[in-house]
């Protein structure tokens, strides 16, 4: 594809693809914002549509724009608080259109009237001026206001003067009364009455038009569909023109992508205008080069969704919202990815009907193995009739849970993004360390709200034991955890089985979804009085709902069902739930007799009646819930129970109830037998397995009287189910902020599990954190950082190319880029508190003052979700009443409803409560973290084109590259006469050691030569030993990753510093015999090399000796000797060398790593090998007690090195060694001999934790106090 228009008109004979070129204008609006006196929604959105125009076209369209706006009447209406003076408005506008009719008739086309895009667009029109005759031609432009200005434009007199071949029209939008015009428009554009027509984003698709000679995109296309539509719909020789801004990347990282289409998309283009049964090749549906970091919303505008009215399809977990334009390419994307027979290409995509006027249009797609057909309504156009039965199939597919995020395509944007965290920039630069940001709830709960309440989707959540056949606990919970459906207005999306800890036991959590179900009032009525006695009951807490604001009910499944539903979501088609659910428990919850019932005095009935049942010991409704374990006949209210201290100074159990229950009454059976119970644990988090520990044991039983009990209408193992629903609300919470992120910024191009871990905190205590990814994401990084700084600062030194990463890779640099596209929201750091958990819907009825009367409501803050409200259990005198919708009721659009009568301790707490729901504490090292997490786990996903994708939405700085093989279009690597030669047997001898063939062998040359052998540092290995490094760590880094799963970061950083230590890397080379071909003019390093390669082979021989006798692995016998630095640089500038050669492809190192390097650490270096070694154990001694104040400082002494362990000013240890190495692992060993001999050493000088946390606490209470208003 070419980058700019040339001027002469004999090349235009032939048909291209170009690209043109056009300077940014900085025109600025000409009626001032001031002039509008107030925020008048009308006019805003005057002043951005003017706005638009003028920085698109110039100061003339926006004159002209604002002037028919005044004139078509769109001012009417307004008052004199909107604007100032409407005569003096009036004024200005003439005087400023005669002022540049003035210049016009100069015949002058000024940039102080038109933008320098618009002069462009002429000069381009202007080429086809000698092919007049045989001129169709198409602009494609964003907005309705920008196709009725430019029409405009091209109408006036002097440049209809320069285009006077042009005839235009325009077309902006599908609406029912324009279709007439728009069948005229076809007509006419076919029979050349017009050449030229001026079409929104809804003509893309380029049906229903004559063949054209000549498309312009006036804005960046949205997708390479747009593309591929508007080239099938064109003559064989045609122009297709790009108009696209100098220095641009966005648009530069598009026109690239469409440069590199292959043949494959090539022959569809050319063959979808007659065959709709082909299906785009993946390349076409790839929305990678679109990431959204820099698309601004005037690029982002389109008349679909502002226009068309509710004919838009919203994903419910991103909040994507498509249009129709972009409906076919979510189809298209559908079934791209659906595993389709073989018969599946017997059925064409679309089909049409046509009759006398009109135009029907039949979508054809699989849903799973069936063929599933959507029509349209009947239509004027092609166009129209296929849009339409797209929205339709996309309408349905969504209803039957198989249209999700991964097929709707993201335009949304990040830098112009509302959401984003306004962090003020100035704030960044100080060195603050911990900062508040906005925090992201799922949005899934509060776009539920939109949906009808007649149509529910059922998922079905299922707790299942660990795997293991001979483990009796696994039979143990699928017994005491019974199924429950939830009930939603949308439909959840699919969730891959997760983790849950019961009794520090790994379980898992499947969510098997169903098939929708049409419910009747009186069913919703019964499953929201079940749902609000379900989480009254098992959070003790006054939890309530209004039916017309729910959108989260429970039911219980029959526990017939209980081992019959299977573990994994089946896909569709889904089966259906209603026989699955128990009706009958269900409706006991409306009966207000049966919510809880006295037990029988029979004994053999209590017997059968305690099964499976939730008792209550006191009349109220918040009380402690127990299990019966047994029925003690033995036993009765007059026994002394002497082995309880709970009984054991009381008389007798009717003694202890007498004096510590409130609402005890008087026994009327003193022979009635006791319920032996335990309590049901209160809400526990189980998602970490040091917090799920609560279940009850035999050291808090109970003894119940059964005439002071009663039986509550939700059975035990529901129960045991709903004690576990905070956790996994919370975790489908987490997931579906993670969906949200993946759609918006990745374009789901990252694996779920993958970046829900990447999210996560440490101080969320959850069982997973971003760590082991952080690990990974930092050494690609530093991996992406080297090739960027070394391709693009070509004639840097290795120091220089150090501090230039470091301001693409410092945590600095990292926050400032997820602060303004606006990451930090969606990062997880609270850890789980269940006790302060709300159910999404719900809301607390809290208790008033005692001057209030009545009671009040708390819900959650703008939106619905599961949120925390910390407060403490309440106990009510009367069981609960189903709330009536009320005035006085929170709803989840708005803020709590905090009313009068409350005391003053629960309003200040509230107030602090609303504040830490919607925002959250970050370290900027954790913000910093999360981004190379994230890379991390791009790259686990996609491999290095991910990874990079992943961070140029991150902002990351890397321009101007936007996909792997720019790298090699941006080298500017020396020429090959300048560099030294290599003999034909040392370049055979070095590929047969690295087992890698050189395409560019002067590059090999350099790598091999040291600075004593060149006049001409840029000349040496050192630039390359600066690149090797990187791309060794990564390797090295990324096999740590895949082989230790176990390790923790801190472990896999000391493995990694083992692998790639410069004595490890020396002895390689050595080993390897790859020193004999370096290239060097010193007689002193030769010296050096001999005297460690005789070192080395006495200490290699030495150990693989006494590891045959051992019968062992031979260890690291190179340790003890300081190698010359520039035996490991060798092995690095190899590396270097090897992926330069490569166009930069990784390929050939990984070939060099696994058949060279891995073979050698494998044999040397393990985990055990090094675990016991001396500064790791006090590193990690010390790094456990939180300690900063210690150190290893090194120095020369003579041929000696010494090292000293400095704790706190204290000297512990002071050792000498040949090398560096030795002389810290001796000092290492001193000082933990020391410190053992003097066990308290370290808590009577240490104090590093209690400062920083001092510290952090002064810190958090200064801007607290900035933030609170006075």
């Amino acid at each position: 594809m070419g980058h700019a228009i040339t001027s002469s008109k004999q090349s235009w004979q032939d048909g291209c693809d170009l690209v043109v070129l056009y300077q940014p204008s900085s025109h600025k609006l000409s009626v001032s914002p001031q002039q509008f006196q107030t925020k008048n929604n009308k006019l805003s959105e005057l002043l951005n549509a003017a706005s638009l125009v003028s920085k698109e076209l110039g100061p003339l369209a926006s004159h002209q724009f604002w002037r028919r706006s005044y004139q078509s009447g769109d001012f009417e209406g307004f008052s004199p608080h909107d604007l100032k003076d409407v005569n003096a408005f009036e004024r200005q506008l003439d005087e400023n259109v005669k002022a540049a009719m003035f210049r016009l008739e100069k015949g002058l086309l000024s940039p102080e009237d038109f933008s320098f895009k618009f002069l462009k667009l002429v000069e381009t029109l202007d080429c086809f001026s000698s092919q007049k005759t045989e001129f169709v031609g198409m602009i494609i432009v964003g907005t309705s206001e920008i196709a009725d200005a430019l029409y405009d434009l091209i109408q006036t007199p002097q440049v209809r003067k320069r285009l006077d071949f042009l005839r235009p029209s325009k077309l902006r939008q599908f609406s029912s009364d324009g279709v007439l015009d728009r069948s005229k428009i076809y007509k006419r554009l076919d029979c050349r009455t017009t050449n030229l027509l001026i079409a929104t984003n809804i003509a893309e698709d380029g049906l229903d038009f004559p063949p054209l000679t000549c498309v312009v995109r006036w804005d960046m296309l949205h997708n390479h569909m747009g593309y591929a539509h508007l080239k099938s719909h064109c003559r064989p020789l045609h122009h297709f023109i790009i108009l696209a801004e100098i220095s641009n990347i966005r648009h530069r990282r598009i026109t690239h992508s469409l440069a590199k289409l292959d043949h494959t998309c090539h022959s569809w283009i050319r063959n979808s205008r007659s065959s709709w049964r082909i299906i785009p090749p993946p390349e076409l549906l790839n929305l990678e080069a679109y990431g959204p970091c820099e698309l601004t919303k005037d690029e982002f505008s389109t008349d679909s969704s502002q226009e068309d009215g509710q004919l838009i399809i919203c994903d419910p977990v991103s909040g994507i919202k498509i249009g129709l334009p972009e409906v076919p390419l979510a189809l298209y994307l559908y079934a791209s990815l659906q595993k389709r027979n073989e018969a599946s290409d017997e059925h064409p995509l679309f089909t049409y009907t046509e009759d006398e006027a009109t135009i029907t249009c039949t979508v054809n797609v699989y849903t799973g193995t069936s063929l599933q057909t959507f029509s349209s309504p009947k239509c004027h156009s092609k166009a129209e009739a296929r849009i339409l039965a797209c929205y339709e199939a996309c309408k349905e597919l969504q209803q039957l849970r198989l249209l999700d995020s991964a097929h709707i395509p993201s335009l949304s944007t990040l830098l112009a993004s509302e959401e984003v965290t306004s962090v003020p920039p100035e704030s960044l630069a100080k060195d603050i360390g911990t900062r508040r940001y906005t925090k992201r709830a799922s949005a899934f709960w509060k776009n539920s709200l939109d949906a009808s309440l007649e149509v529910l989707y059922p998922t079905v959540l299922t707790i299942f034991g660990p795997a293991s056949p001979d483990d009796k606990m696994s039979d143990n919970i699928s017994t005491r955890y019974r199924p429950i459906c939830v009930f939603t207005r949308l439909p959840l999306p699919k969730f891959l089985p997760f983790q849950v800890f019961i009794e520090q036991v790994s379980c898992t959590a499947h969510l098997k979804r169903f098939a929708k179900v049409s419910v009747t009032e009186q069913q919703l009525q019964a499953l929201r009085a079940f749902s609000v006695g379900l989480l009254r009951c098992a959070a003790n807490k006054p939890f309530a709902c209004h039916l017309d604001e729910t959108v989260c009910l429970l039911g219980p499944i029959l526990p017939a069902w209980r081992n019959r539903l299977p573990e994994e979501d089946e896909g569709h088609p889904f089966p259906n739930i209603n026989d699955l659910i128990s009706w009958d428990e269900i409706a006991r919850a409306m009966r207000k007799e049966e919510r809880t019932v006295p037990l029988p005095k029979d004994t053999k009935f209590l017997k059968d009646c305690v099964v499976n049942a939730v008792i209550k010991d006191q009349g109220v409704e918040f009380t402690r819930r127990y299990l019966i374990q047994d029925v003690r006949e033995d036993l009765s209210p007059l026994s002394h129970i002497s082995d309880n201290e709970v009984y054991a100074g009381y008389t007798n159990v009717e003694e202890y109830y007498s004096k510590n229950s409130r609402s005890y009454v008087q026994i009327r059976d003193m022979s009635q037998p006791l319920l032996e119970a335990v309590p049901f644990p209160s809400l526990l988090s189980h998602l970490d397995p040091p917090r799920c520990n609560g279940l009850p044991t035999e050291l808090n039983m109970r003894y119940l009287i059964p005439e002071l009990c009663q039986k509550s209408f939700v059975a035990a193992d529901i129960l045991w189910t709903g004690l576990i629903l905070p956790s996994i609300f919370r975790r489908m919470d987490d997931i579906m902020v993670a969906m949200e992120l993946n759609a918006k910024f990745f374009g789901n191009s990252i694996d779920i599990s993958l970046l829900e871990t990447a999210l996560t905190a440490s101080s969320a205590t959850m069982s997973f954190d971003y760590e082991r990814l952080e690990f990974l994401g930092d050494a690609f990084l530093k991996f992406l950082a080297s090739f960027h700084v070394f391709v693009m600062h070509p004639g840097r030194s290795e120091g220089s190319m150090h501090t230039i990463r470091q301001k693409i890779i410092s945590n600095k640099v990292l926050l400032q880029a997820s602060v303004q596209s606006g990451l930090t929201m969606f990062i997880n750091s609270t850890p789980f508190i269940p006790r302060t958990w709300i159910p999404p819907g719900f809301y607390l009825q809290l208790p008033r003052s005692s001057n209030a009367g009545s009671n009040t409501t708390v819900g959650p803050e703008n939106r619905p979700s599961s949120m925390a409200i910390n407060m403490e259990e309440e106990d009510s005198d009367d069981a609960f009443e189903l709330p009536q919708a009320d005035a006085s009721a929170a709803t989840f659009t708005g803020e709590p409803d905090i009313q009068s009568g409350i005391s003053s301790s629960h309003l200040s707490n509230y107030q602090k409560i609303r504040q830490e729901l919607s925002t959250h504490w970050l370290g900027d090292k954790c913000v910093a973290d999360t981004v190379e997490s994230i890379i991390g786990a791009a790259y686990l996903t996609g491999g290095k084109e991910a990874a990079l994708s992943a961070a140029l939405r991150m902002n990351i700085p890397l321009s101007p590259i936007f996909a792997w093989s720019d790298f090699a279009k941006h080298m500017d690597i020396q020429s090959e006469s300048t560099q030294h030669k290599l003999s034909a047997s040392v370049l055979e001898s070095i590929e047969e050691i690295v087992g890698v063939r050189f395409s560019k062998p002067y590059v090999l040359a350099q790598a091999l030569t040291h600075v004593s052998a060149s006049g001409n540092p840029g000349l040496t290995y050192e630039r390359l030993e600066f690149l090797g490094d990187a791309v060794l760590d990564c390797l090295v880094i990324s096999d740590i990753y895949k082989t230790h799963e176990t390790l923790t970061p801190g472990e896999m950083s000391v493995l990694k510093s083992a692998m790639v230590s410069n004595t490890t890397l020396a002895a390689i080379c050595m080993q390897i015999k790859l020193y004999q071909h370096l290239q060097f003019d010193s007689m002193v390093l030769g010296s050096q090399i001999e005297q460690y390669r005789t070192k080395l082979e006495e200490h290699q021989h030495r150990e693989y000796t006494d590891a045959a006798a051992e019968g062992r692995q031979p260890g690291q016998y190179w340790l003890d000797i300081e190698p010359p630095k520039v035996l490991s640089d060798m092995i690095e500038a190899i590396f270097g060398a090897i992926v330069v050669s490569e166009d930069f492809d990784s390929l050939g190192s990984e070939v060099f790593y696994s058949k060279v390097i891995k073979p050698f650490l494998d044999k040397h270096i393990s985990w055990s090998t090094i675990c016991h070694h001396p500064t790791k154990l006090l590193l990690e001694l010390l790094q456990s007690r939180s300690c900063r104040e210690f150190m290893l400082p090194k120095q020369e002494d003579g041929p000696l090195t010494r090292c000293e362990v400095i704790y706190h000013n204290v000297i512990l240890s002071s050792e000498v060694g040949f090398s560096s190495s030795e002389a810290s692992r001796l000092a290492s060993a001193r000082a933990l001999d020391a410190l053992e001999g003097d066990p308290t050493f370290l808590d009577r000088i240490c104090d590093c934790r209690e400062v920083a946390e001092r510290r952090r606490s002064a810190k958090r209470l200064k801007l607290d106090t900035k933030s609170t208003p006075e």
